[in-house]
């Protein structure tokens, strides 16, 4: 087989797959799209036991699935010798702790300096040119964990877990210092998040809007302030902070959803822990991101009674 090594991906079929053809154990028990189908079918190598198939084969309990990924296509991201705290590092995955203040991937309004501009350097020096492929998305002053997949089967893998609620096979923990007190200790904020019909970058709670649920619970409570466990099961743009204001709880420091706070100069809101799970081995794995100096010394604060 051509290919061997870490372009190549072994799964064994388990026993309900009797009566599948092969197209529907990648379609069902893989959960890969038509497209990442079809790409694997034109690109790439789809075979069964060692030997290159027709996808309408039947697949039996046992059976050895391999796939082997497509030549990578290295996209137009510029390296930059940036920062780049790494949380993690293997062959399918770069786990990084974002700063506040920095873009994830080159916009319009932000051509360079990026996250995505630090990973592509990283990875020129240790002379792995790859396209960059960031799995989810911070806003610009959120900081904490965010993921990178290495190659095209690892991002699609990680992006359908994402979308499968109640699984708990890519759930992703905030920490949030917000105004006020939740009205319970711990609940669930259920709405759709929609775009503002006056101001496009702003997002407000909607019926028309995008299904999106955020979880809660209170860790900690200051006179007027309180200190949030947050879990998303999806991730609309500025969710968390819509759903917060949503509750009457606006995170602090937030001036485009709630307002400026002396004590911290952006939203406090810290990607803290994430658990995810690898197409390779088929093991979760979790990461947390140590918290900031600025959120470290917000609550510092918060404790000695000030904000």
């Amino acid at each position: 087989m051509r290919g061997e090594g870490k372009n190549l991906y072994h799964f064994a079929a388990p026993p309900d797959t009797r009566g599948m053809t092969l197209y529907e154990f990648l379609r069902g028990p893989l959960g890969l799209s038509r497209m990442m189908v079809s790409r694997l079918r034109r690109e790439g190598g789809i075979y069964l036991n060692g030997e290159e198939v027709f996808t309408r084969t039947m697949v039996l309990p046992g059976d050895r699935v391999t796939i082997r990924l497509p030549p990578e296509d290295i996209g137009q991201v510029v390296p930059q010798p940036l920062p780049l705290e790494i949380i993690h590092e293997d062959g399918e995955i770069l786990v990084v702790n974002k700063p506040p203040g920095q873009v994830v991937h080159p916009t319009r309004d932000y051509k360079a300096g990026t996250v995505a501009n630090a990973v592509a350097y990283h990875w020129s020096v240790r002379g792995e040119p790859r396209r960059i492929r960031p799995v989810h998305r911070l806003d610009k002053n959120t900081s904490g964990l965010l993921v990178f997949a290495k190659n095209a089967l690892v991002h699609h893998y990680l992006d359908r877990q994402r979308g499968k609620q109640g699984e708990c096979m890519f759930s992703r923990y905030y920490l949030a210092a917000v105004r006020g007190h939740p009205p319970r200790s711990e609940g669930k904020i259920q709405g759709g998040i929609a775009r503002h019909p006056e101001k496009q970058a702003f997002r407000i709670v909607s019926r028309e809007g995008k299904p999106a649920t955020t979880y809660y619970r209170t860790l900690r409570q200051w006179p007027d302030a309180s200190l949030l466990l947050i879990k998303i099961s999806t991730g609309r743009t500025h969710q968390i902070r819509v759903h917060l204001k949503h509750l009457g709880c606006p995170i602090l420091g937030d001036t485009m959803y709630g307002e400026a706070s002396p004590l911290i100069g952006r939203q406090a809101l810290h990607a803290w822990r994430l658990t995810l799970r690898l197409p390779r081995l088929g093991l979760g794995r979790t990461f947390t991101a140590p918290l900031t100096t600025d959120l470290k010394e917000l609550l510092r604060e918060l404790s000695l009674g000030k904000g």
